[in-house]
């Protein structure tokens, strides 16, 4: 029973990505239980529509001091927050809630608590409870708490929603919602080699709504005030064994224009760093799949399968609200995306292994592939009652043995696994959910 009322809408709200990563696991979930959803922040959420959805899921971390992430506070929060909005607003609305926080602050999982409560106060009805993680049991505990609050949601969307279909196999490979589109009949564009100066073509489009990704004049660029610095030193000053990561950067000026003098800089001046994939990785990823490499230098543009009824939200060109990169590199190519907008450093997720185990085709391979994506079948326990229920505790012995433990890099699973052959199309799909580089 499918209606446009019926779409589930995963909101998250995401300094570090970390939230990203769960509102995509659960749409991913979802979609597999038959149920159609579309995940935004909360900010690119258009907040008029707010009345006329049925289902909200928000998934949000805690920043700072209790506050919301950025991505949350722009619109999201300024809206919710008026004195204005009747008490009756969300009436017609079902919800739940994920958080994200470290225990060891005061204020944990304190932005999560704020939503919820302000969703209650306009008229909101609770789907199922809210759930809270905790990163001081990242890798233990912490999944397997997100997987059982998974599995109660998708039991309350399906009661409320009348679903008794059977949930999809998971052999069965789900149409990808983004599909990275080759230009094949252009001529090759240069980026390797480039990568500082393809970094830096984001800086110098106009802000203005009306002319988004236009490049700016160059009598223009004179006038602007930022200055381009490169990491010419990076030392860590912590040792190894301490959780925390201080570190010592000398910067260079690279820019044309000389920087201002120290005095001249005040409170709120920003330094942003502009981090990029090792161009030694990015070659050696790209030969490792031959078909990203036959193409790795062609145009590209990324788009929603129309075979999932969407408009387009991103090429290299056009720019809209809910768009995965904000302002992308040029010129764009799968070895620029790779280089710029995909996070290979990230640790391997759970959901990057259920999509992985798909493109392999060794069988052997494709067993530790089930078994680190929580998929494998023998992983199941007898509980009180008698019934067979999956182990999550054991599922996230695994996945924290391979991957967590040891620190694997995104790149270094791929590399691990010979067999894999994953089509151009598919490229973004694999990384969604590991929180790309720069949005």
């Amino acid at each position: 029973m499918h209606t446009k009322n019926n779409t589930i809408y995963i909101l998250y709200g995401s300094e570090t990505g970390q939230s990203q990563n769960y509102a995509n696991e659960l749409s991913y979930i979802l979609r597999y239980h038959h149920h159609q959803t579309i995940v935004s922040t909360l900010d690119d959420f258009n907040l008029r529509s707010i009345i006329d959805i049925k289902y909200l899921i928000v998934v949000c971390s805690t920043a700072s001091q209790g506050e919301l992430p950025r991505n949350a506070t722009q619109k999201f929060w300024k809206f919710m927050v008026k004195k204005k909005l009747p008490s009756i607003l969300l009436n017609n609305l079902q919800f739940t809630t994920l958080g994200l926080g470290d225990s060891s602050y005061s204020q944990f999982n304190f932005a999560i608590r704020k939503i919820h409560a302000r969703l209650l106060q306009l008229g909101g009805k609770e789907l199922c409870g809210r759930a809270e993680l905790d990163e001081l049991f990242a890798g233990r505990g912490k999944e397997s708490a997100f997987r059982i609050w998974c599995d109660e949601v998708v039991s309350s969307l399906d009661k409320h929603i009348g679903i008794n279909e059977a949930p999809i196999d998971n052999e069965v490979l789900l149409e990808p919602e983004w599909i990275v589109q080759i230009d094949r009949n252009s001529d090759e564009v240069v980026t390797k080699e480039h990568e500082l100066e393809v970094a830096v073509t984001r800086y110098t489009k106009t802000p203005n709504n009306s002319q988004k990704n236009q490049t700016v004049p160059t009598d223009q660029k004179q006038n602007q005030t930022h200055h381009l610095l490169q990491i010419t030193e990076n030392q860590r000053l912590t040792s190894k064994e301490h959780f925390q990561d201080v570190r010592r950067l000398v910067l260079k000026n690279v820019s044309n224009s000389p920087l201002l003098p120290l005095q001249n800089y005040e409170p709120g001046d920003m330094l942003e760093i502009i981090p990029f994939n090792d161009p030694h990785d990015i070659e050696m990823l790209l030969k490792w799949q031959p078909e990203w490499y036959k193409v790795a230098d062609l145009p590209l543009k990324i788009i929603l399968n129309p075979k999932l009824n969407r408009k387009t939200v991103l090429d290299s060109t056009i720019q809209t609200p809910n768009s995965l990169i904000s302002t992308p590199v040029e010129p764009l190519t799968l070895r620029s995306l790779l280089t710029h907008h995909i996070d290979l450093t990230h640790p391997p997720t759970r959901l990057f292994f259920n999509k992985l185990y798909h493109f392999s085709k060794d069988e052997r391979e494709r067993e530790k592939l089930k078994e680190f994506a929580g998929l494998s079948p023998h992983n199941y326990s007898i509980n009180s009652k008698g019934f067979k229920e999956r182990n999550y505790d054991a599922d996230d012995e695994l996945l924290f043995e391979y991957a967590i433990k040891p620190h694997r890099s995104v790149l270094e699973v791929l590399l691990e696994f010979d067999s894999i052959k994953i089509p151009v199309e598919f490229v973004l799909e694999l990384f969604v959910g590991l929180g790309l580089m720069l949005n």
